[in-house]
C-alpha cells in the first residue's frame, strides 16, 4: 500500500489553477491500485474543497501548512491554532507594516475592514505579481470575487477575534515595500512559537511552531499503517520544505524553489507539463 501527497499551487494545479487531464488519469490510477491519496497545501478548506469539487475528487486534506487535517468525510482531524498572546502580537506587527492580511480560522476567513476593498486590495497585490497577467485566472478561487471574498468575515479589531471564538490557524501576509517587509521580519523573527514560510519574496505565512505540512502528513501516514518508504510526497514552495526534509521519497516540480529542488530525490517537469503523471509513471509506477 502506498500514500502519495501532493501540494496544490504549483504542484498539483498548473499556473491557470486546473488539474491536467493527464493529473486526473493518474489519480484515477492511484484509487484503483487501492493507493492513497492527499492534498497537503498552504490553502485553507474553503479555497481548497471547490477545486476538489470542480474534479470531483475527494480525498484527505491537510491544509493551512499543516495546521488542519481534514478527512474524506469533511470531519476534523487535528486543528493547531496560534495562541491568542501570540497572534495579537503578530497581527499588531503586520499592521503596523501595512500588510494586507488574510487570517484563517475553523470559521472561514477573516479580514480587517471593507471586504471589497479588501478584495481590491489583494488583485492589486495580484497583479503586480504577476506583472499584470492573468492569464484567464479570473474565475480561479483566488481570483474570482464571489469565491475570494465568500466565507470571509470582516472585522475591526483584533480583539473581535476573540469575541467571535475563532482559532486562528494562519496568517497570509502580503506587503511589496521591500524596507516595511524587510524591518518587519526582523520584529516577527523575535516571536517565539511561531514559522515563516515564504513562496515568494512579498508573501508571509505565519504559523504555530508545533507542526508543519511534514509532521501532519506523518501522523496520517502512521494512522495508514504505511510505510515510510511507501510514501511518496509532491511539492514546489518553502512550505513544503520540512515535508522534503521528513519523507525520503520527494519529488520536485522543475518549477520549484531552489530549495525545494536540492532537497529533493527527484525531479519532474514542471507543474504546466505533465509532471504529476510523468512522476508516477516513471518513479512509483515502473518500481511497484
Amino acid at each position: 500500500m502506498k500514500l502519495l501527497a501532493f501540494d496544490l499551487d504549483g504542484t498539483l494545479l498548473s499556473d491557470t489553477h486546473e488539474i491536467l487531464d493527464t493529473t486526473l488519469k493518474s489519480i484515477k490510477t492511484i484509487e484503483e491500485r487501492g493507493w492513497h491519496w492527499c492534498i497537503v497545501t498552504g490553502r485553507s478548506f474553503e479555497s481548497s474543497q471547490p477545486i476538489l469539487n470542480q474534479y470531483q475528487l475527494n480525498c484527505e486534506m491537510i491544509l493551512n501548512s499543516g495546521h488542519h487535517w481534514v478527512s474524506k468525510d469533511k470531519t476534523t482531524q487535528s486543528m493547531h491554532p496560534m495562541d491568542p498572546k501570540t497572534l495579537t502580537h503578530v497581527l499588531h506587527l503586520l499592521q503596523a507594516y501595512d500588510y494586507h492580511i488574510s487570517i484563517h480560522t475553523d470559521r472561514g476567513k477573516l479580514a480587517f475592514g471593507d471586504l471589497n476593498q479588501y478584495f481590491d486590495e489583494h488583485m492589486a497585490i495580484t497583479l503586480k505579481k504577476r506583472q499584470g497577467v492573468m492569464k484567464g485566472l479570473e474565475n480561479a478561487t483566488l481570483f474570482n470575487k464571489e469565491h475570494f471574498i465568500k466565507n470571509t468575515t470582516s472585522i475591526d479589531t483584533v480583539d473581535d477575534i476573540f469575541k467571535m471564538g475563532a482559532q486562528v490557524l494562519k496568517i497570509d501576509a502580503r506587503n511589496f515595500d521591500d524596507l516595511k517587509r524587510d524591518e518587519s521580519l526582523v520584529h516577527l523573527n523575535q516571536i517565539p512559537n511561531i514559522q515563516i514560510h515564504s513562496s515568494y519574496e512579498a508573501f508571509l505565512e505565519i504559523s504555530d511552531i508545533s507542526v508543519n505540512k511534514g509532521i501532519t502528513l506523518d501522523a496520517y501516514r502512521k494512522m495508514l499503517g504505511v510505510d515510510l518508504a511507501d510514501t511518496y510526497i509532491f511539492g514546489d514552495s518553502l512550505n513544503d520544505l520540512e515535508m522534503f526534509e521528513m519523507f525520503p521519497n520527494s519529488i520536485a516540480m522543475k518549477n520549484s524553489h531552489p530549495a525545494i529542488l536540492e532537497k529533493a530525490k527527484w525531479v519532474t517537469a514542471s507543474n504546466n507539463e505533465h509532471g504529476i503523471s510523468k512522476a508516477i509513471d516513471q518513479y512509483i509506477i515502473k518500481e511497484s
